[in-house]
């Protein structure tokens, strides 16, 4: 080669694309179509390298190359390429070997056979161009194929195929297929990558997918576009009993081999049986058994947050129905004097049911009655005011255990918070009254 191209091409020059270009009649290479996709008259010859991955020598050959073919402009103040020059040139770049790849000039190469370029399936009857598939960039053949695709087929496909969702999936099975073809042609997706020519092709793409989505998307206009296309005569319901019943049977025995294999599912389905148990007896009111088979079901899955949520549901409706008939016994005993055995059953509803601060009361009640215990009896009353601090019944009671074990201040402390609490309480006033001159 008589021309030197990093004399020519200094790292400062800006290539620029020349003005009508037949491109028809341009032959490039992959690698000149790469070089001619990054030339934007802004960007020097040191950039393309940077940008190309190449070393400088390899961008002036191509930018030289371009410049024969009168796709660039030459750079100002150098005099036109003579004929013998560009003779020269074009018998060295005979003499190169037609087999040499570029390296480094993208991040992927793609090698291109003859069955790439046949359509099958789902682009059947469709003879791809060689050219996309040739060019050097970061997209693998099956997305090169999915976007020339729809580009030729736009006008002429529904959204189903679009998409390619079967006319026949579910609502969820639609969301899942359309939200995954939108994330893969979204332009963000590729934000660092080299897309070369299909930079505009899939945002061309990414726009038509956005509108078809909106359909697709709800289930009333998709199932209105189902209905269009069948009355059209273009989608055809196909019901395949026997297929149907084939994959019901897969379904069953892939299920049942997953439960030998892992112990986990079959615990999971085992709690999943259970816990519809627990509902059922919840529609009953049979609150203990709910309970008791929602504990059963969380054990076998702990970590399922229904379980837990429904288990602090039904724990308090299963402590008043388990406590329920010790609540009988004891307004039982009670009525016909029994107080120690009227305690004994307040006692064990209070503890069964501690969010009933009552039947913390009415135990403290009936042992103060009974008189033999009176420390459990304060016990009793304490815990009964921790709940409800400011109740003037559970005061009069705690006031009367302080009175019946001698504690006069006390008693007349708790007499003046029952008077802050109900002013007309004239039975206590009475009472703090003759305390006071006692002392």
């Amino acid at each position: 080669m008589t021309i030197d191209p990093l004399l020519r091409y200094e790292g400062d020059f800006v290539p620029e694309l020349q003005a009508d270009i037949d491109l028809a009649s341009v032959q490039m290479g992959a690698e000149e179509r790469f070089l001619f996709s990054r030339i934007d008259g802004r960007t020097t010859v040191r950039q393309l390298s940077s940008l190309l991955g190449a070393p400088p020598v390899r961008v002036a050959r191509g930018l030289l190359r371009l410049e024969v073919q009168g796709v660039i402009g030459r750079p100002a103040g150098l005099a036109t390429l003579s004929d013998d020059e560009i003779q020269a040139l074009s018998d060295t770049a005979d003499e190169e070997p037609q087999s040499e790849v570029p390296t480094q000039v993208a991040k992927r190469v793609n090698t291109v056979h003859e069955a790439d370029l046949i359509g099958v399936g789902r682009y059947a009857g469709t003879i791809f161009p060689r050219e996309p598939f040739e060019e050097i960039n970061d997209l693998p053949v099956s997305l090169r194929k999915e976007l020339i695709w729809c580009d030729l087929k736009a006008d002429t496909i529904d959204a189903f195929k679009m998409f390619d969702v079967s006319a026949n999936a579910d609502a969820r099975s639609a969301r899942k297929a359309v939200n995954n073809k939108l994330r893969m042609f979204h332009p963000d997706t590729y934000f660092d990558h080299e897309l070369g020519s299909f930079g505009p092709i899939i945002m061309r793409h990414s726009v038509r997918l956005g509108k078809l989505a909106e359909i697709m998307l709800d289930d009333s206009a998709r199932e209105e576009l189902r209905g269009k296309l069948t009355a059209s005569g273009a989608l055809k319901e196909e019901l395949d009993s026997e297929g149907i019943a084939e994959k019901a049977r897969l379904d069953r025995a892939m299920k049942a081999r997953r439960m030998r294999k892992n112990p986990m599912f079959r615990r999971m389905a085992q709690a999943k049986e259970i816990f519809a148990e627990a509902m059922l007896a919840a529609e009953q009111k049979k609150f203990v058994k709910a309970y008791n088979s929602i504990m059963t079901a969380s054990s076998f899955d702990p970590a399922n947050p229904t379980y837990i949520e429904m288990a602090e549901r039904f724990k308090r409706r299963a402590a008043d129905e388990r406590v329920e008939r010790h609540i009988k016994a004891a307004d039982f005993n009670q009525g016909i004097g029994r107080w120690d055995r009227a305690a004994g059953a307040w006692i064990y509803a209070a503890k069964n049911a501690p969010h009933r601060p009552e039947y913390w009361a009415n135990a403290a009640g009936m042992l103060l009655r009974v008189g033999e215990d009176l420390k459990l009896a304060s016990e009793m009353i304490d815990k009964a005011l921790e709940v409800e601090p400011q109740n003037p019944s559970f005061l009069r009671i705690q006031m009367n255990i302080f009175d019946a074990a001698d504690m006069s201040a006390k008693a007349a402390r708790v007499a003046e918070r029952i008077l802050e609490i109900d002013p007309t309480a004239a039975d206590v006033a009475e009472r703090l009254k003759k305390g006071r001159r006692k002392n």
